[in-house]
């Protein structure tokens, strides 16, 4: 899954649960952008894997503590 996909299935599970009718459509977006925040370090792969590369390591260093 890439960051789009893991957008849609927040967004989806958000409607599906009925947060557009309760809190808005507001809560939907925060849910599809809270769900693709696991993929938010892939997104320097888009520059160069150089930088893929450094953002990467700083990621594991500051999760494996």
């Amino acid at each position: 899954m890439v960051h789009y996909d893991h957008g849609m299935l927040g967004a989806t599970l958000a409607v599906a649960v009925g947060a557009q009718r309760r809190l808005g459509w507001p809560a939907v977006a925060l849910a599809a952008l809270a769900a693709m925040f696991p993929d938010w370090d892939a997104m320097s792969k888009h520059i160069s894997p150089r930088t893929y590369q450094a953002g990467h390591r700083v990621w594991d260093t500051t999760c494996s503590q």
